[in-house]
């Protein structure tokens, strides 16, 4: 399936910066990882039709299920589930409602279908990805280089200047005791 090293990279990084961090199960088409609170499990679906996405559903809810269950009994503990279909390309037509049922469905686990778009690079070929509530988000983008200071004429300058000198207090005494105009 084309990109599928690219979204196993990405799943396992925005996991891990969530504390899902141990790969309990891995395959060929999917992986489960794990941690303290939640399992993520990631199926990519062989091809875009209702038939092959509810095959994959049903085969990785079970695998999930056993994993999750061997987990909390284990532990004691409830363990969140969350089962992740990707499919290889856009879904068309009727499959969009199969795929509204699929996400619904809460038994065993949250599911969610994600798919591969037009994009340059993974994060925006997978972008749906982020739709997924547990997982980490991208880091913030740097400052631009362009987010420079306005150009300021030479009233509001020395306002400004004051302004770093004193902080608000000191320039607003200034400015009403007629010192800045």
């Amino acid at each position: 399936m084309r990109y599928s090293r690219e979204l196993f990279d990405m799943m396992e990084k925005y996991a891990k910066a969530v504390g899902i961090d141990k790969k309990l199960i891995d395959g060929t088409h999917g992986r489960i990882w794990g941690g303290s609170y939640a399992q993520i499990a990631l199926c990519m679906v062989r091809e875009c039709t209702i038939e092959a996405m509810m095959d994959a559903k049903d085969v990785w809810q079970q695998r999930l299920d056993e994993s999750l269950t061997v987990q909390e009994r284990k532990h004691v503990t409830v363990i969140d589930g969350y089962l992740i279909l990707a499919l290889p390309d856009c879904p068309a037509g009727g499959m969009r409602d199969c795929i509204r049922q699929v996400e619904l469905d809460t038994s065993v686990c949250r599911k969610q279908v994600i798919w591969a778009e037009e994009g340059k690079g993974p994060e925006e070929i997978w972008r749906r990805i982020f739709k997924i509530t547990v997982l980490g988000l991208p880091p913030s983008p740097e400052l631009s280089r362009g987010a420079n200071m306005p150009v300021l004429n030479e009233r509001q300058k020395s306002l400004w200047d004051e302004f770093g000198k004193t902080g608000p207090g000191g320039a607003a005494a200034h400015i009403l005791a007629g010192r800045l105009r």
